[in-house]
């Protein structure tokens, strides 16, 4: 891989650590790894998400550089994938908000 040895936000793709995450849908503990943005539960297959934070990814203009053509683009593509999830359960919320009003009223 191409990672610029001066970048301090490389170091969690160059030297990925392993995280405990607890499942959104069983709470069975599951490792997510700092390079990863998404882990399949393996007790009931519920896809998890790590807190989404600003990576370097998104805001560097060398990330692309930096990390290599093929870790970039799988990185982006799993934001991209995560983003559109949070904006779609944000229109669901927004409407099942609506529909309460308008049941309550």
């Amino acid at each position: 891989m191409a990672f610029n040895r001066d970048c301090p936000g490389s170091g969690s793709f160059k030297n990925p650590l392993p995280e405990s995450i607890q499942c959104i849908s069983c709470g069975n503990e599951i490792e997510i790894w700092s390079d990863e943005m998404k882990v399949r539960c393996r007790k009931c297959g519920t896809i998890n998400y790590k807190d989404r934070n600003l990576t370097c990814v998104e805001w560097c203009k060398f990330a692309k550089e930096c990390l290599g053509p093929e870790l970039y683009s799988k990185l982006m593509e799993e934001k991209n994938g995560i983003t559109a999830k949070e904006e779609a359960a944000k229109k669901n919320a927004e409407l099942a908000a609506t529909a309460a009003e308008k049941g309550a009223g």
